[in-house]
């Protein structure tokens, strides 16, 4: 997000050019040159609640008794995983994203666990959906294979926790790994965001704009701060303490 790494509007030729060799591969609303991604202004637009519903029952999943079943008459029910650890829980946007989820008929539960354990799931691929921070990086490079590469999604303890096996994506990665120039890594990243967008293998949360820091009133930062950051490494290296 806010990067000029993030894929917008309709694909530009260098994006066009990774993409159209892959058409066959992929959903024909990202590759198609008369059609723009809208994925996130569309969502904003419409009414979640019913396109979900109609998806839904595309794939047989239909509202009755209460709960939304399936062809078997089973209900749609799972699990959300979290650690009891770090400070900043999840249930209190698990608990939303239930309330949504409800009014479809879906019940989600919210368990924790210690961090040990939820490590030990994680790495096991023993889990239904979690939440997972990946770190930002400035430059995409290979640690984008290790997250969404096909070969990753079964390995135990890998970051592919989205478990994403695509062979466009794999030769989509190769483009942003080989990558010489600004020009061609901004085309290839633009590529990948679109595909994986329009595969919501995550559901983007916790997001701030906003950096919050305490600090003491005799210390002193420069006037002008860099355009991307981490707070923690650079208050630390940039910040003095005032005469």
């Amino acid at each position: 997000m806010n990067t000029d790494l993030q894929a917008k509007g309709t694909p530009a030729d260098g994006e066009l050019a990774i993409l159209d060799p892959l058409r066959k591969q992929l959903d024909p609303s990202v590759s198609a040159r008369c059609r723009s991604n809208r994925i996130r202004t569309r969502l904003a637009r419409c009414v979640p609640i019913f396109k979900a519903r109609e998806l839904l029952t595309q794939v047989g999943w239909t509202y009755q008794d209460g709960a939304l079943r399936n062809a078997k008459g089973q209900p749609f029910v799972f699990e959300i995983l979290d650690d009891t650890g770090g400070g900043a829980s999840m249930e209190p946007v698990a608990a939303a994203f239930g309330r949504n989820l409800q009014k479809l008929g879906i019940t989600m539960n919210f368990c924790t666990v210690d961090y040990a354990l939820i490590q030990k799931r994680l790495d096991a691929f023993d889990y239904e959906m979690a939440s997972m921070r990946m770190p930002d990086v400035q430059i995409p490079g290979t640690e984008q294979v290790s997250r969404f590469g096909s070969k990753y999604a079964d390995q135990q303890g890998s970051d592919n926790l989205a478990g994403v096996k695509s062979p466009a994506i794999d030769a989509i990665l190769q483009k942003v790994v080989n990558a010489r120039t600004r020009e061609q890594l901004v085309d290839a990243t633009h590529a990948l965001d679109r595909v994986l967008m329009n595969g919501y293998g995550v559901i983007p949360h916790w997001y701030s704009a906003p950096h919050r820091i305490a600090y003491r009133n005799t210390m002193g930062y420069p006037s002008t701060l860099p355009l991307y950051y981490a707070a923690e490494e650079w208050v630390l290296s940039a910040w003095w303490k005032k005469k």
